[in-house]
């Protein structure tokens, strides 16, 4: 019984790579094919002359779509309704707490204003100054744990471009939180403010970074 099936097995396979060196194979896609020999030579009970060489070549990738895991769509982030910027529109989503949108949009307007209130110094516009101490505290390189032959080394690595907007906006909003202050738009404006005069913990968070990187630079090799 065991020959048969292994007979049955060799000769599925040999039809169906014959049926992909013909010029009537219909699969583009080499790894497909692959897939499609490697699943029914497995199959003794399913013989390849029982596959419909006009079946469209949609239909297959859909059935390959269906046996991955489906990835999530990047959702689109509206601009903010005051200065039609992307940018702040995430930099509030970290901010707000409980759904409150509204209330996050409020602080970060205030504090702002704050800013204006007391840079009139400075050449730039409130959004200049809060876009530039957000590019003061960015980081560029981090470091991650890597566990080989029983040791676990700390690897340097480059942060991609969305991590790094992300990191930058989560640092100064919780060491904004830490300060001492009256409100929250009052003490985001004193982060703000250091920042952009690249001082505050924000900053001395991302140079912690980059020192921690450099003194593992060693182990960059083994980065993944």
């Amino acid at each position: 019984m065991s020959r048969l099936r292994t007979q049955k097995k060799t000769q599925n396979s040999q039809k169906l790579r014959n049926l992909q060196n013909s010029e009537t194979f219909y699969f583009n896609n080499r790894f497909a094919g692959e897939f499609l020999i490697e699943r029914l030579s497995k199959c003794p009970s399913v013989d390849v002359e029982d596959v419909d060489e006009e079946q469209p070549q949609a239909e297959f990738k859909t059935l390959i779509n269906k046996m991955r895991k489906a990835k999530p769509k990047k959702r689109v982030i509206l601009p903010d309704p005051v200065f039609n910027d992307q940018k702040v529109s995430k930099f509030v989503n970290h901010l707000m707490y409980d759904g409150k949108k509204s209330k996050s949009y409020e602080i970060f307007y205030n504090s702002l204003e704050i800013v204006k209130d007391k840079m009139k110094d400075a050449e730039k516009a409130p959004l200049e100054i809060w876009k530039q101490a957000l590019d003061n505290i960015t980081p560029q390189v981090e470091v991650k744990s890597r566990r080989i032959g029983g040791a676990t080394f700390q690897v340097p690595t480059e942060i991609r471009a969305d991590r790094k907007e992300s990191i930058s906006m989560k640092n100064m909003i919780s060491f904004a939180r830490k300060r001492s202050g009256k409100s929250m738009a009052d003490k985001l404006a004193a982060e703000i403010m250091d920042a952009f005069n690249n001082q505050g913990g924000a900053f001395k968070r991302k140079e912690d970074m980059h020192r921690m990187a450099e003194a593992n630079r060693a182990f960059a090799h083994f980065r993944f």
